[in-house]
Order: C-alpha cells, then sequence, then structure tokens
C-alpha cells in the first residue's frame, strides 16, 4: 500500500539521512511488515486490581510503638468520625480562626488548626471533612475589610478548601460603619492603613494616587475593598461557598437601641455602600476586571442588607424607612447594570 504525501520524506529529508547515519540502518536492517514486540502480558487478577485501586487513596493509621494495640485503627471510619465530632466541638462557634504570632514580619499568616489534624494523616483526611463541613465559622468584619477572610481560605489545602461548599454555617458578621484607628492619625494615614498599603490594594482597580482629596480617597478605598471581595468570591474554587452577611448581631433588639440601629444602617448605606455609585469610584476606576461576577456577590450582599433592615424596622412606613428604599434602589440599579 502507498503510504499518503504526508507520510513521505522529502528530498531533503532523504539527503541528510545518509546510508551511515542510524535511522538508514534501522530502516535497512528491519523488513517491512515486522510485527512490534509485545509486552509481557500482566499476571494480575480482575480482583487484584480492583483491590489496588482502592487501597491506592487509603491511609491506615498506623501506631507510634508497632508492638502495642491501636483500638483507634480496628475501628471502622463511620465509628471514628463519630468520636471526631465530640473531639471537635462543633457546638461552640470558631470566631475569627487564630492566628499564629511570629516573631518574623515577612512570613505569611499562620493558623492554629485544631490537634486533631496533627495526628496522623488518615485521622487528618477522616476529620478535616468533619471540621471543614460542619463547624460554624464566623468572622468579624471591621471597615469592610475581607481580607483576614480571603488569607484565612487561601491558606488552605486544596482538599480541605473543597469542603467549605458543604459548610452552611459560614457567616460574615460586618460592623455597618468606618472607623479610623487614630483620632489623630499622622500623615499619609487613611482609615486602618498607611496610604501606600492601600494603594497595592487598589491597584488592580485604579491609581489612588490620581484621586485627590482624602475623603474621595477614602470611597475608593472602600470601593476596593468590596470590589476585590467580590472578585474573590467569583473565583471558580469559592464560588460556591455559601455566605451568610449579618450585620453587627450582637446589638440590642429592643427600646432605643433598635432606633439607633436602623439610623446607623442608613449612615452605613448613605456613607459608605453608596460609594458604589460615587462620580469620583466612576472615575477612578479603570473596568478592566470582571464586573459581571462583581455584580453575583454585590446582589447577594446588599439583598442580605436589605432583609436585615426590614426585619428591625417591621413597620417600614416612616421618613427613614423611605429614605432606605429610594437609596437601595439607587444601589441596586447601578449594580445590574455591570
Amino acid at each position: 500500500m502507498v503510504p499518503p504525501s504526508y507520510a513521505r520524506a522529502t528530498a531533503s529529508s532523504t539527503l541528510r539521512a545518509g546510508l551511515n547515519s542510524s535511522k538508514a540502518k534501522k530502516a535497512v536492517e528491519v523488513p517491512k511488515g515486522t510485527p512490534k514486540k509485545l509486552k509481557r502480558p500482566s499476571t494480575l487478577t480482575i480482583k487484584d486490581r480492583q483491590e489496588i485501586i482502592y487501597s491506592a487513596d487509603l491511609h491506615p493509621i498506623k501506631p507510634l510503638n508497632a508492638k502495642k494495640p491501636c483500638p483507634l485503627a480496628t475501628l471502622p471510619s463511620e465509628l471514628r468520625t463519630e468520636i471526631y465530632t465530640y473531639v471537635l466541638d462543633q457546638a461552640s462557634t470558631i470566631i475569627h480562626p487564630q492566628q499564629f504570632i511570629s516573631p518574623r514580619k515577612d512570613r505569611p499568616p499562620c493558623y492554629i488548626w485544631p490537634r486533631l489534624l496533627h495526628i496522623c494523616r488518615a485521622i487528618r483526611i477522616e476529620a478535616a471533612y468533619t471540621y471543614y463541613t460542619s463547624t460554624p465559622f464566623t468572622w468579624t468584619v471591621r471597615n469592610l475589610n475581607f481580607a483576614p477572610v480571603i488569607a484565612w481560605i487561601d491558606t488552605l489545602p486544596r482538599e480541605h478548601r473543597a469542603l467549605l461548599p458543604r459548610n452552611r454555617c459560614m457567616k460574615l458578621d460586618i460592623i455597618p460603619r468606618i472607623s479610623n484607628h487614630f483620632a489623630y492619625p499622622p500623615s499619609n494615614y487613611l482609615i486602618d492603613a498607611p496610604i501606600e498599603s492601600h494603594w497595592k490594594a487598589c491597584e488592580r482597580f485604579g491609581n489612588l494616587f490620581a484621586v485627590s482629596g482624602d475623603q474621595h480617597r477614602k470611597h475608593f478605598i472602600i470601593f476596593c475593598r468590596l470590589g476585590a471581595w467580590w472578585l474573590w468570591c467569583d473565583k471558580y474554587v469559592n464560588r460556591n461557598i455559601q455566605w451568610t452577611y449579618l450585620f453587627c448581631k450582637d446589638w440590642a433588639p429592643n427600646g432605643l437601641m433598635k432606633h439607633y440601629r436602623r439610623r446607623s444602617l442608613l449612615s452605613f448605606l448613605e456613607d459608605h455602600v453608596s460609594v458604589l455609585m460615587a462620580p469620583c469610584v466612576r472615575k477612578a476606576w479603570i473596568k478592566n476586571t470582571g464586573t459581571a461576577g462583581m455584580r453575583k456577590e454585590a446582589s447577594r450582599m446588599l439583598e442580605a442588607l436589605d432583609i436585615w433592615y426590614m426585619q428591625i424596622a417591621k413597620a417600614p412606613t416612616d421618613q427613614v424607612s423611605s429614605k432606605w428604599r429610594e437609596k437601595m434602589g439607587l444601589i441596586k440599579g447601578v449594580v445590574e447594570k455591570w
């Protein structure tokens, strides 16, 4: 059978491959039609192959002293998982996972994990499922800075992060106000960090130094913090994590505090959340990021804020509630156009 044209040697390649080359000798020595040498067939049975595949991901519990028995290793994994639930104490809520303070500032943040996850690989794999899928996690978000939440989840191993979408107790308690760290802040210091740190955080959205005035810069910083959080939630590895947004859940529900909460939420909406439609932000924002991904999580957060206010107001018919509905409608309209 004549080989196709694309399989034939060209004139130049024929000249380069002389009679003394190894390819030419092999072509001369091996006649056409000689069958290839077959590999030795496997002696494994189907049952043996299934056992190898099944045991590939299994990590047995090995005792420290091989001469002593290990009762935990003899139990089935279902019973061991039940034991882990009592050891981990999932009834208590973990508020902002503790961070290990390192003497060196150049090291990345290191967090304190349960001791059960440090025993061995087999126990860590089994206990991690119980820990990351059932433990209530709550973060307190100050000044709309979600960077501590992002840093904690980004330090998790890939296998552990994949368990977080099954957890329905991931809560963010947002304090509805922006407070400065200093009553009289030093020069080049805004909100809670130097302006150089803010510039690095806002670099993906625009140039902070191009914004004139500290008040407009604060607006742009708040917008960049919200936008960075919404873009991070839109990543493929984080997209299925279900966040529950709270807004200072420890406030008293009755009396004058209730009226104060309504006023505080309205001020938070008008002064800080409304930066999404501020002219200074639109001017400084370079729209080179995925606004469609920001729109989804931003709508969820605004809807949670609206529901939180309605639960406090209960009878939204006064002037404060009318201002709330008007301002919230404008902000939602801007977000829907992204």
